[in-house]
């Protein structure tokens, strides 16, 4: 839902950013701040749905305060796109970082390019995007897919009036539980941050 009406809460594409195209629409939004939140999305959603419970805790250890969302599940249900990748995580991992991080699995080459591909397949899946012919050559066919992705932009079209009320939801959580939406948003990011992989070459003297 976020994905698809992106514009409405991240913000535009800048000159240094990262963007991604929000889907029948000619608008880029920046990449980082839209995968930390459709994570973010995604765990709300399990609350919501009373799959998980969400809290923020915080611990001292010598001396030095630190804060994490702490997430348990509450049940076991089948669920789409990312929310599966959090209940499938969150029985292993007690914070919401340590979820995002264990989905992953290991460091990737682009970590934000994998949440957005979650996002993709699940739009497949409901019908939101499909794969059309690229009318790409036998050589062009080879090197980048016969087929490239598309929006079906009337299906799109049709969750508005659901988007508009997910928004309401999403909006009044962020002004009821500031600090558990900005702490969300940052463990989020810092967790697809850190799953960047890194260059271990090493140089002798």
């Amino acid at each position: 839902m976020l994905y698809m009406f992106a514009d409405r809460f991240i913000p535009l594409d800048k000159a240094l950013t990262v963007g991604v195209q929000v889907p029948c629409k000619d608008i880029k939004v920046q990449r980082k701040p839209l995968t930390a939140e459709m994570f973010a999305v995604a765990f709300h959603a399990l609350r919501e749905a009373g799959v998980v419970s969400l809290e923020i805790s915080t611990k001292k250890v010598l001396f030095i305060k630190t804060t994490r969302v702490d997430v348990k599940l509450l049940k076991q249900e089948p669920r789409p796109g990312l929310e599966e990748a959090i209940v499938a995580n969150a029985g292993a991992e007690e914070s919401a970082k340590g979820i995002v991080m264990a989905w992953y699995g290991q460091d990737v080459n682009d970590p934000w390019a994998r949440v957005i591909k979650a996002g993709v397949d699940e739009a497949i899946g409901a019908g939101l995007m499909t794969h059309v012919d690229a009318e790409r050559g036998g050589v062009g066919g080879f090197l980048m897919g016969k087929t490239r992705i598309e929006p079906v932009c009337e299906e799109i079209a049709k969750l508005q009036p659901e988007f508009e009320l997910w928004a309401g939801r999403w909006e009044l959580f962020k002004a009821n539980e500031g600090d558990l939406y900005n702490k969300m948003i940052f463990d989020c990011g810092s967790a697809i941050s850190a799953r960047m992989e890194q260059d271990d070459d090493r140089f002798d003297d």
